[in-house]
């Protein structure tokens, strides 16, 4: 039985453009599954559990769905470091901005480009620039 949650995503914000700016997403521990547009990877908690999360947009914004009741504080948890590796705390409504006024470019912001796809960890992150 899949439990879910929702995560508030920031105007014009589009998944699929965040997974789609580099290739963390053919990186473990993420997975891609262009069959039904989810992103997935393994999380280990800190009380020691591990689960299979799956990221997937809706109309309303981010879903984080895994397949095991969780705790609030856990999905606190795991919301904070989605909120992290989406980008969904990154302010562009100035870089949107500038970007209409170029027509070229104009198609940025309608699309939700310009952010990129993190780790949930710095610790992640370096490793996969180091050793990739």
């Amino acid at each position: 039985m899949l439990t879910s949650h929702p995560l508030a995503t920031p105007l014009h914000y589009q998944l699929k453009a965040v997974h789609e700016s580099h290739g963390w997403r053919v990186l473990l521990p993420y997975r891609y599954d262009s069959t039904t547009d989810t992103l997935s990877r393994l999380e280990r908690l800190p009380d020691g559990q591990a689960v299979l999360l799956q990221m997937m947009q809706t109309a309303t914004g981010i879903v984080l769905q895994v397949d095991t009741p969780l705790s609030e504080s856990n999905w606190a948890i795991l919301a904070d470091r989605m909120g992290h590796a989406l980008d969904l705390h990154a302010d562009l409504s100035e870089f949107y901005t500038v970007l209409e006024q170029v027509p070229r470019l104009a198609w940025v912001a309608s699309q939700g480009a310009g952010r990129m796809l993190k780790s949930p960890t710095v610790w992640e992150d370096l490793v996969k620039t180091l050793l990739y």
